[in-house]
Formats: structure tokens, C-alpha cells, sequence
């Protein structure tokens, strides 16, 4: 520790101790690169599939293919993880991806892509995000040990949020100036380089691994185990609904620039990077303050910050108001995010924590319902009003879970 029993932060003489240690950046940068690569994709493909068919729906479905995989199959992928070599389960959906976005490159540079294939590809890319929890991110706590959990998630939080907001800027120039093709190219040079690190990675988990082959029973001895902590329980219902009814606003925001603000794709892009900027600075603040003692709350304030901004949003019309509020949702998800792998981390067991992150994983993986049902109010009343409704819905949604969880809203003051 750093002197103070519930310190989760450090000075910056500990993140630099965090960079310099080289297992830690072999699996901190492809974290790094799979956020750039969802978020350039989903800008980038938004786009070319709105301006191709004109539907929302179409682009939302886009997303639920990206999403679907993950809600599907981290149950499992968790289970897996507690079995066998994580780095080896990584490797090979990194380098599986990597050849998915060179081939889709070539069809798009040949003018043969399809949009039933760009949905295959966005499928294949969510078995690797089915990864991050209870592989890469479990990984990565590991290397950095329980004392500087806190900074280390904080600082893989800050980089990723920086990807959301990177991400978008160079897909919308990726697409103005070359075409998809490019999109795909510049995702294929990052897994590629991924692939080097994972491959590289000499730590080896030391915690003993489950011998059964009972994939359902370990599946529910981590829903049990869930029950019975009300923190750790608060965390995963608080997830489903962040996901479902607030982070599927992003699909409309490519929707929003291009059809209600008549922007450009590079100012699409900017907006679209809005949150990702604001979720940027967040994170890094909490790299360097976070508290142990501290985390429920960033996580639940946080929650509730992120959809008050999205409302604000989806309300107020123009370029700057809404580059305004997109980056105050930033702060909020910063929070949420930064908070949710720390809290599933420090409050689950090593021997049943790649469980419990597989299933916090599957949560995550319900979005695509949210994605279907914004993309289904966007074609009925537009997308603004699609987001204002979602939003709602889910604000109530939070204060219900913090009525019921009054013990989680204990820890959370």
C-alpha cells in the first residue's frame, strides 16, 4: 500500500512504475488498441451504412451484431478462463480479428463489400471485447496486484476512454479519405500489433485453476456467489441498466450529426469523440485519487451523471450544446467504468473471480437489446426523441435499484 489503508490511487512516480513494467503494457496497450477499433468501426460503419440505406435500424443493427457476441458468450468465456491460459484464449481471438479486418479491407478497397459481411465482421470483433473482462482485464489486476488495482483499472479505463474519443476522429477521417477500406485497414495494423505484445506477455496466472468440466454449474456457482454479495450484486444490475438504457445512445449519435445536425463526417466524428474526451479526463483523475472506500460511490454517481448529460443531450439541438453535454457524459461514464472492473475485482475471490467477470461480461452484453430497441424508436420518432425516451426509462431504473439496494447506496456515501 501507500500509506493510507484505503488508498486506491497513486502519485504519478506509481503510474510510472505501472508503465515500466512490461508485462503491464503488453496487455494495457491492446486494451488500448480494441477500444480504438470498436469506436472507429462504429463511426466509420454508422456512416457508410446510413448514407448507403438511410435506416437507423440498419445501423443499430450493426452495432447489436458487435454486441451480441458478448452477452452470449462471456458466461462461457469466463468459466474457460478459470480453466485455462488466458494468454492463449487472447492470442487467438487477437489474431482472429486481425485476419477478419485485413479480409473485410480487401473487399471494401474491391468494391465486393457486403452489409450482411460487415455485420459478420462486427460479430467476429465482439468475441474479443467477450474477452475483456474476464480474460485481458483479470489479466492485467493480476499483473498489477491488489494494492494497485485501483490505478491500474483507472489507467486502463483513461486509455480506453482516450480510444473513444480517438477512435471516432480517425474513422470519420479514415472514411472521408479513403474510403471504409481504411477503417478496416488501421484495424487490422492494431490487432496486428496486439498480437506481438500478447504474444510476448511472460506473466502466467498463479492462481489454481477449476479441473471440472461442469461449464453450466460453474456458470451458476457464479450467479450464487453474486446473491450473496449485495455490493457485487448492486454492481452487475446497475451494469445491465447502463448498457441497455444508456450507452446505445452512441448508436444515434452518427444518425444525430449526419441527418438532424447536417455535419460533416469529420464533425461527426468530433462529436461522436465528445464523450470519449470527457470519460478521458475522468479516468485520469481517478487514476491518481480513486479510494478504495470510494469506488461505490464513483460508480453509482458516475451512472447517474452519464444518463442526466445524455437526457441533456437529446434535448437541446446545435453542434456546441451537444458536444457540451457529450463530454459531461464522459465524466460520468468515467466513473462507471473506471469503478465496475475495481469493484468486481476487489470484492470477488481469485478462484471464482473469472466467473463472476464472465457473467459482469454477459451483462454488459445485453446493450444489444438496448441497441435493437433505440434503433426501433429512432425509425418510429426520430432519434432524438429515441434517446430521451431510453434515457428516461433508465434514470428511473437506477433510483429503483438505489432504493433496493440501500446497502449498496450505504458503501456508495
Amino acid at each position: 500500500m501507500t500509506g493510507e489503508d484505503d488508498r486506491g490511487g497513486l502519485d504519478r512516480q506509481g503510474i510510472l512504475a505501472l508503465l515500466g513494467e512490461a508485462d503491464f503494457v503488453r496487455l494495457w496497450v491492446p486494451g488500448m488498441a480494441n477500444g480504438l477499433v470498436r469506436w472507429l468501426e462504429v463511426l466509420a460503419i454508422g456512416v457508410y451504412v446510413f448514407d448507403r440505406t438511410g435506416s437507423p435500424l440498419l445501423v443499430a443493427l450493426m452495432t447489436f451484431a458487435r454486441i451480441a457476441p458478448v452477452g452470449l458468450l462471456s458466461p462461457v468465456v469466463g468459466v474457460l478462463a478459470d480453466r485455462f491460459d488466458r494468454r492463449r484464449m487472447l492470442l487467438a481471438v487477437v489474431g482472429l480479428v486481425a485476419i477478419s479486418s485485413t479480409v473485410l479491407a480487401w473487399l471494401a478497397a474491391t468494391d465486393q463489400l457486403q452489409i450482411w459481411q460487415i455485420a459478420l465482421g462486427a460479430a467476429l470483433f465482439g468475441l474479443s471485447v467477450a474477452m475483456e473482462f474476464p480474460v485481458r482485464r483479470t489479466l492485467l489486476g493480476e499483473v498489477a496486484g491488489v494494492d494497485r488495482l485501483g490505478p491500474a483499472v483507472s489507467l486502463d479505463s483513461s486509455t480506453n476512454n482516450l480510444s473513444r474519443m480517438v477512435g471516432p476522429i480517425l474513422g470519420g477521417l479514415a472514411l472521408s479519405v479513403i474510403g471504409l477500406a481504411g477503417a478496416y485497414l488501421l484495424s487490422a495494423a492494431l490487432y496486428a500489433v496486439s498480437f506481438v505484445l500478447v504474444w510476448r506477455l511472460e506473466y502466467r496466472s498463479e492462481t489454481a485453476r477449476s479441473q471440472t468440466a461442469d461449464i453450466l454449474g460453474n456458470i451458476v456457482e457464479g450467479f450464487r456467489y453474486i446473491r450473496s454479495n449485495r455490493l457485487v450484486l448492486g454492481v452487475v444490475l446497475i451494469t445491465v441498466v447502463v448498457n441497455v438504457f444508456a450507452f446505445p445512445f452512441a448508436v444515434m449519435v452518427p444518425v444525430i450529426g449526419r441527418d438532424e445536425l447536417q455535419l460533416s463526417e469529420i464533425l461527426t466524428g468530433v462529436l461522436a469523440a465528445a464523450e470519449g474526451g470527457g470519460a478521458f479526463v475522468g479516468a485520469a483523475l481517478l487514476a491518481f485519487n480513486s479510494r478504495r472506500r470510494h469506488y461505490a460511490l464513483y460508480f453509482f454517481y458516475g451512472s447517474v451523471g452519464l444518463m442526466a448529460a445524455i437526457l441533456c443531450f437529446s434535448l437541446i439541438a446545435g453542434f456546441w450544446p451537444a458536444l457540451v453535454f457529450l463530454l459531461l457524459a464522459g465524466l460520468g461514464a468515467a466513473g462507471f467504468t473506471a469503478m465496475q472492473g475495481a469493484l468486481s475485482f476487489t470484492e470477488t475471490p481469485a478462484e471464482v473471480r473469472g466467473r463472476v467477470s464472465g457473467l459482469l461480461a454477459m451483462c454488459i452484453g445485453l446493450g444489444p437489446l438496448g441497441v435493437l430497441y433505440i434503433g426501433w424508436l429512432a425509425d418510429w420518432l426520430g432519434a432524438p426523441m429515441a434517446v430521451t425516451i431510453m434515457v428516461a426509462q433508465g434514470a428511473v431504473a437506477l433510483a429503483l435499484i438505489g432504493f433496493w439496494l440501500r446497502e449498496f447506496m450505504g458503501r456508495a456515501r
